[in-house]
């Protein structure tokens, strides 16, 4: 029985002998021994079938024919009717992410990472996948994604394998990667945002009244487009329209509460593992309020962090002279 090895995306199989077939005897004049072609069909229970054929050497001995030495000629040739195995094809899905990079023009460049590392812990899914038995070939399409707290990657990987007659394998023989492989989705952002009140910066005594109020940010889109990254939404907090305190206080005339006023804002900065978007809502007759949303940070990935700012112009005096005061 010939040995049998599944290779990379092959199934795990046991063959055993299914029909001989002698094709021919044959005697040898110049020794008199008896040549048999013979071929041998094997197949096992996951698809995997081969054909061993071989000459057989016979002698007269005893008034019988004896085998004599090995066979000679021997060549196998091997078929399948069944596709790759797919665990084996995502368990081994590394090397079809090196093929893929191999197939780009470019590959990664220093600043950009390789398939291969962007997406080397990721979820691997059979997305479709094709068997031919006449050209005992397959294709198969891959989905490789990424998770992360804020930001989604996904690969598209179309790859084609040809079972090998010779050595009973399959082999990938192309790969194709589908546009966006390396652009980040912003998807997981997309959702209702709840934050308490954690602490105030003003250029004098505090106005508390957000403490109360919290703050909800509801994402409902995130957009790239030419490289510019936005996401939209509502917001609805509190705006601080009014002059600061004398002293710290609870509240003040002119706190306004902001109740689900859309905005946009823009990436402006992605080191040190953040996200930081920043936008300013529609011009309000009492001040201007922009938001600052941040989302992972160097020392925590799934941390959020959302900053609003009210800007309060208005006329102060100064020994009796009015002036413009921020």
């Amino acid at each position: 029985t010939p040995a049998y090895s599944s290779g990379s995306f092959g199934r795990d199989d046991i063959l055993v002998p299914r029909e001989v077939d002698v094709r021919s005897i044959v005697l040898d004049d110049r020794t008199g021994d008896a040549l048999a072609e013979v071929m041998v069909t094997y197949s096992g229970s996951h698809g995997i079938g081969a054909e061993k054929a071989a000459t057989l050497r016979y002698a007269r001995s005893d008034g019988g024919w004896t085998l004599a030495g090995e066979p000679e000629g021997a060549r196998v040739s091997w078929s399948t009717t069944e596709g790759v195995d797919e665990g084996r094809v995502i368990g081994n899905a590394d090397a079809i992410l090196e093929r893929a990079d191999r197939s780009l023009e470019q590959g990664g460049s220093a600043e950009e990472p390789t398939l291969a590392q962007l997406y080397a812990d990721a979820e691997v899914s059979v997305e479709a996948s094709s068997f031919d038995l006449e050209s005992q070939t397959e294709s198969m399409e891959l989905v490789f994604s990424r998770d992360g707290a804020f930001e989604r990657y996904e690969c598209r990987i179309n790859v084609s394998f040809a079972f090998r007659s010779a050595s009973g394998q399959w082999e990938v023989e192309s790969v194709s990667v589908a546009d966006g492989a390396r652009r980040r989705s912003l998807d997981p952002l997309v959702g209702t945002w709840t934050g308490s009140f954690q602490s105030q910066e003003t250029q004098g005594e505090k106005c508390l009244a957000s403490r109360d109020a919290g703050l909800v940010v509801t994402i409902s889109s995130v957009r790239n487009d030419a490289g510019l990254e936005q996401v939209a939404g509502t917001v609805s907090g509190m705006a601080h329209y009014h002059a600061g305190p004398s002293s710290d206080t609870a509240a003040s005339d002119g706190d306004t509460s902001l109740d689900g006023v859309p905005f946009t804002a823009n990436l402006t900065d992605d080191s040190d593992g953040s996200l930081v978007f920043e936008g300013t809502l529609p011009e309000d007759v009492g001040g201007t309020v922009s938001l600052e949303l941040v989302f992972g940070s160097a020392d925590d990935p799934s941390r959020a962090v959302a900053r609003v700012t009210t800007t309060y112009v208005h006329e102060g005096s100064f020994l009796f002279l009015p002036y413009d005061e921020t």
